[in-house]
Formats: C-alpha cells, structure tokens, sequence
C-alpha cells in the first residue's frame, strides 16, 4: 500500500505531508507470537530489533478513557498498533497484526478501511514523535497495492515529505 496524507495542526497554521509505506508479513511471522513457527524465522521481531519502542503518552494521561481504535492496546476490539523509531531516522514504524474476522471484508481479506486507519495512525504517531505536535488527517489518498490477508502482520513506515503553511 502506498499513501500520502496531509494532516492539520491544528492553532499552528500549517500542515504536514507524510508519505506511508506498509508491508504484510505472513501470520507465522506475528510480532505478538513469542516462538516463531517450526523451520520459520521471525521476520517481525528481526525488523523491529533494532527500534526502540514508543510508549503511548495518552494511554497514560487519560487510562480507561483513551479508546483509540488504531493504537490503544486498552481497546480490546482495536488493532492494537505499537510503534517504534530508531536514533538517525527520519520516519516511525506502526506494527500491527490483523488477526480478527472483525477487520475483513471480503471472507480473509482486511478490509481497506482497516489498512487506512494503520496508515493513518502511522503518520499521526510520525507526527507527535518527529515534530511532537497533535494533528488530524486532512486529507489521505491510498492506493492499495494487494490485499492483506487476515493474520497478516503489517508494518508501516511513516516519513514526513514536507512541512508547509497551512492553505
């Protein structure tokens, strides 16, 4: 999947451009298995090795209340996406496994909007940790490349492409 999105700051008159990339793994590889299957290597956890993870500040702040469908891992039926930077990178990594009918559409497919809100999240979350400010989506063009399947684990990379006054 490739996305460009353009998110508000909202009170700081500009806007941000951010290019998403995302990737599925086959379910073997799910970031949250904590042996990898027989003969399978754990393609998630190698990716990841080398980022450290974000801790998300709002779940902190706001506990039970903060029900974020993307990223809050209190939302029993959200995707639970983590994310992850890593010192000398310009970009922020979203990682989420899609193991649920509740994300399909078509029978064993993740359904589109479902692979938006990854993207979405994922440049949010390059946003607050980049520039450390709060914003909502603008505007977002997708262009899906292949469906994902259910039990896939997508990992979206979210870099910032520019950095403009608001329109």
């Amino acid at each position: 999947v490739f996305a460009s999105l353009r998110r508000a700051l909202p009170y700081f008159g500009r806007s941000l451009s951010a290019v998403s990339f995302a990737a599925a793994l086959p379910a073997s590889y799910s970031v949250l298995a904590s042996q990898p299957e027989e003969g399978n290597s754990n393609i998630v956890d190698a990716i990841l090795a080398s980022w450290e993870r974000i801790p998300n500040d709002f779940e902190g702040a706001y506990g039970q209340k903060f029900q974020c469908f993307g990223c809050s891992q209190l939302n029993e039926h959200g995707l639970q996406m983590q994310f992850y930077k890593k010192d000398g990178e310009d970009s922020v990594l979203g990682c989420t496994t899609l193991a649920s009918n509740v994300h399909s559409g078509y029978p064993g497919m993740v359904h589109g909007g479902v692979i938006a809100t990854v993207i979405d999240d994922t440049a949010f979350w390059t946003m607050y940790t980049l520039k450390e400010k709060i914003g909502v989506t603008r505007e977002m063009h997708n262009q899906y490349l292949k469906p994902l399947q259910i039990g896939d684990t997508a990992i979206a990379k979210g870099v910032i492409i520019s950095q403009t006054e608001k329109e």
